[in-house]
This record gives C-alpha cells, structure tokens and sequence, in this order.
C-alpha cells in the first residue's frame, strides 16, 4: 500500500466488485489513524512508529462509512472495527500474524494480543476475525474448520485451528466447497506454488448467515494475495452523524495515499 495509486486502485477495484467493508495486511504504513479518500470512502489503519514493515488497516466504502462506531488500533499486526447494525453490533478484528520465520516468543505474543482483544468484544454482537495468519489449514476436518481448504496443514496451522477451537471460531473459506481456483489466497512469481494463509473466522451462528466465501484471482488490486471474498446479509444501521467524519491530514502519511 506504499506504492503511488495503490489506495485508488483499490477503492476502485472493491468498488466494482460491490464489497462494503475490506480488510487489509501488511499495508506497511507509519502510525495510527483514519482518513477518508476523495472517492468519500473511509481507511482505519494501525501500523509500526517506521513505515515499511507489518501493518493492517480495515477500509470502508461510502455508502458503509456511517455504520463505523469506532475502532482501535491495537498493534501493527491487529486493529479492531466497531459497526452498527440493525440486528446486532458488529466486531471485525483485522490482523496480520507473524509468518514461521517468526521466533516463537513474537508468536506467542500476537495470540495473547489477540485473545485479549476478543475477551474484550461484545459477546452479545457478531465477532468477525479476518486476514493473514501465515499458516496452512489444510483439508483435515477439525472443529474449527470444514473440509475444503488447500494443501496440507502445518505446524502454524495446528495452532491456529486449537486457538479458533479455544475461542470457538470458525472459517468460513473452508467450510464452502469450490473450484481450486477460488481457494489459495497467495501464488508465487513463477506461478508454481498456491498457498492458503489467509481465513475469515466467525462464530457458529454467524456462520449460516454466510451464503459463500472465495478468493477472486481475478481481482485487480496489484498484489501477490487473492481478494477474499465472503458473502454475508447485513442490513446496517446508520448513525445521523459519523464519529469518524473528521478527515485526517493526509500529509502525515508521508506519501502513503500520493493519489488522494
């Protein structure tokens, strides 16, 4: 999300493709905040105090913007979104995990972040825990998963599944059976290895609530990861006046949204 244009090219990518709300990993920007694109489109971002590494961000289309209550912005590695909705609030938890080069001590800290953050959310709403985990769920069925993913799982996988089981989560991108096409999230540059690290989580109920969830190869968002896509009725509940109308000065990114 460094590059000229990128912000642009993505609103007008998710745009087209009728998404309300996305979230983002390793968009690498400096700091903490929000701001409103001139498409009129709305960016939650928590990043490190340098620019450049980690990173996660949640945008919002225009005509989702007034659902957004507030967020917070944990870490660089996970920020947590307030929306309003008619029939329950809603949490989307957004987070970026350390990859398997990562020590085991930064591991353990993301999860405990990341349990902290959910024990905190309304348990009364709906609780969505989306992005990148770096880890490989596999096609074994467990509790916390369906039967669709891709490959073979992993050590990191494992883990994942048992914290997902822990606070019961479920993925909603292994539970729907589809083409291999709309499964990995990640190709590399030479197009011979396909990886799926990437999961929307929610809890049970939500779930049948969720009509589908694939990625979209054909997405173009000039990055190396899929969009990932879930479908999900939400009729949302907009506030008279946003909390988060006030503009950021777009100035402080150093460069980040060049296009805005």
């Amino acid at each position: 999300m460094l590059k000229l244009g990128k912000v642009q090219i993505l609103g007008n990518e998710l745009d087209r493709l009728k998404v309300d709300v996305c979230s983002l990993s390793e968009v690498r920007w400096e700091g903490q905040g929000h701001f409103t694109t001139l498409q009129g489109h709305t960016v939650a971002y928590s990043g490190n105090e340098k620019q450049g590494q980690h990173g996660v961000a949640v945008w919002m289309h225009k005509r989702a913007t007034g659902t957004m209550t507030g967020y917070e912005p944990i870490c660089e590695r996970i920020i947590s979104v307030r929306l309003n909705a008619k029939q329950r609030k809603i949490t989307l938890v957004q987070v970026y995990a350390p990859t398997t080069a990562a020590t085991e001590v930064e591991t353990e800290h993301f999860y405990e972040q990341l349990s902290r953050t959910l024990r905190n959310v309304n348990k009364g709403g709906m609780t969505f825990v989306i992005g990148d985990f770096n880890a490989k769920l596999g096609s074994d069925v467990s509790l916390s998963t369906g039967s669709f993913g891709l490959g073979i799982t992993n050590e990191a996988g494992e883990r994942l599944k048992d914290f997902c089981i822990e606070h019961e989560l479920m993925a909603a991108n292994t539970f729907f059976k589809q083409h291999p096409r709309w499964l990995y999230k990640w190709m590399s540059p030479d197009g011979q290895f396909r990886n799926q690290t990437d999961y929307s989580w929610s809890t049970l109920e939500i779930m049948y609530g969720i009509s589908n969830c694939k990625t979209y190869p054909g997405a173009n968002c000039d990055s190396d990861h899929n969009l990932l896509v879930a479908s999900i009725k939400i009729q949302f509940n907009f506030q008279r006046k946003n909390m988060l109308a006030k503009k950021l000065n777009l100035e402080e990114l150093h460069g980040h949204v060049a296009a805005e």
